[in-house]
């Protein structure tokens, strides 16, 4: 599920809608869960987004309940968006994963469990 913005040729409106995937068939379509609002400018634009957030994060936790109440989850969704927004020309960070090494494992689970009681008996 996600927040979409869909613009109308020769308009300045733009409506906010939680639009989630739906498998029909072997086709994927996009099901509209709620129309949120029509935004006029971008303030409210801002707004319609963090409301639909909210009753994306409401819907989710209704439908599959969380660890997390979804206020917070919004938020954090909000605020990450915040801080892509202030960095607009940030690169992504760039990682050349044959130069990682290893430095040291640890490991837990059934191995460690029960290894140390075979290792004792």
């Amino acid at each position: 599920m996600f927040v979409r913005v869909k613009t109308t040729p020769n308009s300045p409106r733009k409506s906010v809608q939680l639009v989630e995937g739906v498998r029909l068939g072997g086709k994927v379509r996009q099901r509209i869960v709620r129309h949120v609002g029509v935004a006029t400018d971008e303030a409210e634009l801002v707004r319609l987004k963090e409301l639909g957030e909210y009753l994306k994060a409401r819907i989710g936790h209704e439908r599959q309940p969380g660890l997390f109440p979804p206020e917070q989850a919004a938020e954090q969704v909000i605020e990450a968006g915040r801080v892509e927004a202030a960095t607009p020309d940030s690169t992504p960070l760039r990682v050349d994963l044959k130069a990682l090494r290893e430095e040291r494992r640890i490991v837990t689970g059934i191995h460690e469990a029960y290894g140390c009681v075979y290792r004792c008996c």
